[in-house]
């Protein structure tokens, strides 16, 4: 099965891998599909709803997948 809620797909909310969860991976925890890491060297993966990077800038995080683009339609 490799479809949403796959347990291939399956992530703990917090990973020290340094590549980014799969495609369609959820957490463990709360089923979330938004992961973050910090921008620069690999710091590890962790959910977005479980963990979220209030701590940091948004400069400072990158998501997985990309946040979709908001505000006026050009």
């Amino acid at each position: 099965m490799t479809g949403p809620g796959a347990p291939s797909l399956q992530h703990a909310p917090s990973t020290s891998e340094a590549y980014p969860p799969p495609p369609g991976a959820w957490c463990t925890c709360c089923w979330g599909t938004r992961w973050w890491t910090r921008r620069g060297a690999p710091y590890g993966w962790c959910c977005g709803w479980c963990h979220p990077p209030d701590h940091l800038k948004p400069d400072q995080v990158r998501w997985e997948p990309p946040p979709e683009p908001s505000g006026p339609l050009l």
